[in-house]
């Protein structure tokens, strides 16, 4: 919500409150998306470096789950 009205630090920050939950209870897909978020949030900031390695971490995972349709989408 907050990425679509441009208020990307909002965005970023539950993006990264997200990411922790969804690591501690062990949720990949949902992880994927969070990471695959910060990436987003980052590339619009032009912050390529860190977006890159945001949507290579998501990949990873993705690879690591067999999702192939989230590996496709990333």
């Amino acid at each position: 919500v907050y990425s679509e009205l441009r208020e990307d630090q909002k965005a970023l920050d539950n993006y990264k409150k997200s990411l922790i939950v969804t690591q501690k209870i062990g949720d990949k897909v949902n992880e994927i998306s969070n990471l695959f978020g910060i990436a987003k949030i980052y590339t619009i900031q032009e912050n390529y470096p860190k977006a890159f390695a945001n949507y290579q971490q998501a990949l990873v995972i993705a690879q690591g789950i067999g999702e192939k349709l989230l590996e496709g989408i990333i």
